[in-house]
């Protein structure tokens, strides 16, 4: 059960990341990744506490992290490879950068979705990620 969770919310993400799926990130498709990534947190904010709540957890993690590992392997190179062709100095650290900045901010928003400030989240990921 717990694997199902993890694995349906990651698919969740994995529809709205370069959602044509040519392996190519363009900008147009980053600024929708940021938008759509917070519509789907608030189109179900219980399931996402959920999630976040179980991904987490170290002994959860370590059930599901080389499964998890190989579904982010593509994302995370594409990533890699639009920071590369945004001429970026160490496209990698970016990339996990980014990462690591989206996971924090959609845990943020969801233990105070009424007081987080969305839009202009949202500005600002896009100014300095984009």
């Amino acid at each position: 059960m717990l694997k199902q969770i993890i694995f349906e919310g990651f698919e969740e993400f994995s529809h709205v990341f370069a959602p044509n799926k040519d392996g190519i990130l363009t900008e147009l498709e980053f600024t929708y990744f940021i938008d759509e990534t917070f519509r789907l947190l608030e189109s179900d904010i219980h399931f996402w506490k959920l999630y976040f709540s179980i991904v987490m957890q170290p002994d959860v993690m370590l059930l599901v992290q080389d499964k998890i590992m190989e579904m982010l392997g593509p994302f995370l190179q594409t990533l890699i490879e639009y920071y590369e062709e945004k001429g970026v100095e160490n496209p990698v650290a970016h990339a996990r950068l980014m990462g690591a900045v989206m996971d924090g901010v959609s845990m943020n928003y969801l233990v105070d979705p009424e007081g987080f400030p969305v839009e202009d989240i949202k500005k600002i990921l896009i100014d300095k990620f984009k």
